[in-house]
């Protein structure tokens, strides 16, 4: 699910706040600033990730977009099927945790 929040870069030694962290790098436990959002993955991506991203030929055909179009826009809106469960769509955001949520994800998780 889309995630962000404000984060400190832990890479480069920067004490730098950003808004919104790269998701496959935070699961590496790596805070970088996220500069695109791929809109099929659902998730944001930083300079590296979004230039590997376009390299894999399966994920070539995503629509990656700037994080300030995504601030603009509603992620729910963009987004209609739930990253856990394809077969539901996404119906609730939640702004306090910044995550969409489809029903079955709000019964279990939220």
């Amino acid at each position: 699910m889309a995630e962000g929040g404000v984060f400190t870069s832990i890479r480069d030694g920067s004490d730098a706040d950003f808004e919104i962290v790269c998701a496959p790098c935070g699961e590496d436990n790596i805070r970088e600033e996220a500069v695109k959002f791929c809109v099929e993955c659902n998730q944001y991506l930083c300079t590296a990730c979004a230039r590997y991203h376009r390299r894999i030929a399966a994920l070539k055909s995503h629509k990656l977009l700037d994080t300030d179009d995504v601030k603009n826009t509603a992620v729910a809106a963009i987004v209609t099927k739930c990253r856990y469960h394809p077969d539901r769509d996404i119906e609730m955001y939640c702004g306090t945790h910044d995550m969409v949520y489809c029903l079955k994800c709000i019964a279990t998780e939220h």
